[in-house]
């Protein structure tokens, strides 16, 4: 989901296992301030290279992450 004030990512885990160290990439319209796991409650390493944000987090079962503008 994108909007003014920047996007949110939907992660969702349909296996029986976590998983660990899971690597996306999303393409955005701008360079987000940080990307911030909800259900972690704290930033995630994440890079923004040519329109493309990747970013790696752990996931348990879902997640939202956010992406302020």
């Amino acid at each position: 989901m994108d909007g003014a004030k920047g996007s949110v990512l939907t992660l969702a885990n349909w296996t029986a296992e976590p998983v660990k160290s899971l690597k996306v990439q999303v393409r955005l319209p701008a360079k987000p301030k940080e990307a911030k796991s909800v259900q972690a409650g704290k930033a995630v390493p994440a890079e923004f290279k040519d329109g493309v944000l990747t970013l790696t987090t752990d996931l348990e079962w879902a997640d939202h992450i956010l992406l302020p503008r």
